[in-house]
């Protein structure tokens, strides 16, 4: 494929991004997806005529042309007719021949067509639908083929237009982890800051399939996912410097307004969201998680594509790197914080506990990430990241995560603080043991109901596990552990309860006193 119908397909398919963002916003279906069809079938034709490299007979030109007047029919019917039955069939015709239109029956015409080319069309399909984007804008658009300031300035726009996602995505999730920076990104991006987040993020799930398969249809077949990994394109700094700028700056800005309620407290916290201390913690740790996950893979993916033997842009890439590196590792000192008030106010759950869990993940492999790759030896990062994984998922079967919780929400629940008997007691066969042992010390009221719920929810495991291929270690020894009825494990765990009050008899009246 030429670079010039590579950048053809690109900007056609971020203009068929963009009018399906438009007809999404009202009813979509059929009338805008037909309209979407209708659009790329035809652009697939004048793409085919317009570049210097048509397509020749060989590649199925002829085929092309019946399938695309095929896909417009049927995309047509789907307009016409509002039978539920008609439009499915209308829909798979457009589906098989939008399939075929990328595999061609390996080379052979509609003339040959065998059932089995469906098939075989529409996993290519796929493959091709999530591969074709990146080899486009990394391979078939030929950023190397130029030089000085022309490739520089192609290997911008492309990290521009590769980063817009993930910095978008980062601004949201910081915007809705706190709320006074949500408000500082909405002065200076307007109010409409969501809805214009929303139109990109449409835009891109539109475009960058349509892409693919644009591709793919132009050009003979290939084995797209061995493609991609023998076509990682490299660039220099500029193509990876508008993500990592962009996502610094997001970071060094939301910090910055972290320190601010630090040392405001919670007074400060409440004056300007609106919301209590403890509220504002529980808000924002799940989001912090998120972003530090996209930011490993945004430094990850821009370490792939650098061009390492410029040693000018991989000493601009490891101090960029560095400084990333750096708030992301304040951005979780703040989250773990926010998760210790969090915890300090509603208790330990499971939820929380993976959570954090997770986030104690992504310090290890982003402390290795700079340890390794940003210390010019990559070769070391996979491997120590597998025997750091293996490490941690070991440790999460030998903590016993459940366990954990409740003998940390018992300490809390014996400085007078709540424990929530409904959620202690639908936890898995895990918590069994510690729930067992920490309900007697809940009172008779606690204690009692916590076990009915555990053995109800037991008695439920034990019927669907009782064949010996279900056997789990778990739910074998909270059947040890709740041996009996009901009544029975009430009465060997739980202090009886406090008798009733006596019903006081009312002192008898002289006759004749009312």
């Amino acid at each position: 494929m030429t670079p010039t119908r590579a950048r053809l397909i690109l900007l056609a398919a971020l203009g068929l991004g963009l009018l399906g963002d438009l007809v999404a916003r009202g009813p979509f279906w059929p009338t805008g997806f037909a309209v979407c069809v209708i659009v790329s079938a035809f652009t697939l034709l004048a793409i085919g005529t317009m570049t210097a490299e048509p397509i020749r007979p060989i590649e199925g030109r002829r085929d092309r042309i019946v399938l695309a007047g095929a896909m417009i029919l049927a995309a047509t019917g789907l307009m016409f007719r509002s039978a539920a039955t008609v439009q499915f069939f209308d829909t798979v015709a457009l589906l098989c021949c939008a399939a075929l239109m990328v595999w061609r029956m390996g080379g052979r015409g509609l003339v040959d067509f065998r059932p089995v080319d469906v098939a075989i069309g529409g996993v290519r399909t796929g493959i091709a639908m999530l591969t074709g984007f990146p080899l486009l804008a990394l391979g078939d658009a030929d950023l190397r083929g130029a030089t000085g300031d022309t490739r520089r300035l192609r290997a911008f726009i492309v990290g521009s237009l590769v980063a817009l996602p993930p910095v978008l995505l980062v601004a949201a999730l910081l915007g809705q982890a706190d709320p006074a920076f949500g408000k500082f990104l909405e002065a200076w991006t307007g109010p409409s800051f969501e809805e214009a987040l929303g139109h990109a993020f449409a835009t891109a799930v539109i475009a960058w399939p349509v892409a693919g398969w644009l591709r793919a249809s132009s050009r003979p077949s290939e084995d797209d996912f061995a493609a991609l990994a023998e076509r990682t394109p490299r660039f220099d700094f500029f193509g990876v410097a508008p993500a990592l700028y962009a996502i610094s700056a997001l970071l060094a800005a939301y910090l910055g307004f972290q320190a601010r309620a630090l040392f405001g407290g919670a007074a400060y916290v409440e004056a300007t969201t609106g919301l209590t201390y403890a509220e504002y913690a529980r808000r924002g740790f799940f989001e912090l998680v998120a972003v530090t996950a996209i930011v490993l893979g945004v430094l990850l993916v821009a370490d792939r594509v650098l061009d390492h033997d410029d040693e000018k842009a991989s000493r601009r890439f490891r101090i960029t790197g560095w400084v990333v590196v750096a708030l992301v590792a304040v951005l979780m000192g703040s989250a773990l914080q926010r998760m210790w008030v969090y915890v300090s106010f509603f208790g330990l759950s499971d939820t929380r506990l993976y959570a954090t869990a997770g986030m104690t993940w992504l310090a290890v492999a982003i402390g290795w990430f700079g340890w390794t790759v940003l210390r010019g030896r990559p070769a070391r990062f996979g491997f120590g990241l597998l025997v750091a994984s293996a490490a941690w998922v070991a440790a999460l079967n030998v903590m016993n995560p459940e366990a954990v919780v409740v003998r940390l929400n018992l300490a809390r629940a014996l400085q007078g603080k709540s424990f929530d008997v409904i959620y202690h007691g639908h936890l898995s066969a895990d918590a069994t043991t510690a729930l067992v042992a920490a309900a007697p010390r809940l009172g008779a009221g606690d204690c009692r109901g916590l076990l009915m719920l555990v053995h109800d929810d037991h008695a439920v495991d034990r019927e669907r596990w009782k064949d010996w291929r279900t056997w789990s270690a778990p739910v074998a020894h909270a059947d040890r552990t709740l041996q009996g009825s009901q009544a029975e494990v009430l009465d060997r765990h739980c202090p009886a309860l406090p008798p009733a009050p006596a019903a006081r008899t009312p002192a008898p009246t002289a006759p004749g006193v009312s």
